[in-house]
């Protein structure tokens, strides 16, 4: 299914928003994080369209725009990490975890 993918952004906040026929069906929001990291807030779905692959799109789209503008990306959505570490193709735009922030 195609989706047509739109970028809003403000300052270092943005959103991918996925619609299908003129009707929002899910988004992703982000925040630049010192101009190196896109920190991924948040990642929905509308419900009834779960199944219908929007979420890897967004995902796709944000690593495309992590990719062209030389930014790691970490997800704060337990949702969108998943997808992320999931895809061995995004190992490249990925952050590396602080291993003493994890203990801590």
């Amino acid at each position: 299914m195609n989706f047509e993918i739109i970028l809003y952004t403000k300052e270092n906040k943005g959103k991918l928003v996925a619609f299908k026929q003129d009707q929002r069906v899910g988004y992703l929001t982000y925040a630049i994080e010192d101009n190196t990291i896109v920190n991924i807030n948040n990642l929905k779905i509308k419900k009834g369209y779960e199944q219908r692959q929007i979420e890897n799109e967004l995902i796709d789209a944000i690593v495309e725009l992590a990719r062209n503008n030389r930014k790691q990306i970490i997800a704060n959505n337990n949702f969108a990490k998943l997808l992320l570490e999931m895809n061995e193709s995004y190992r490249d735009v990925l952050q590396p975890r602080d291993i003493n922030r994890a203990l801590a």
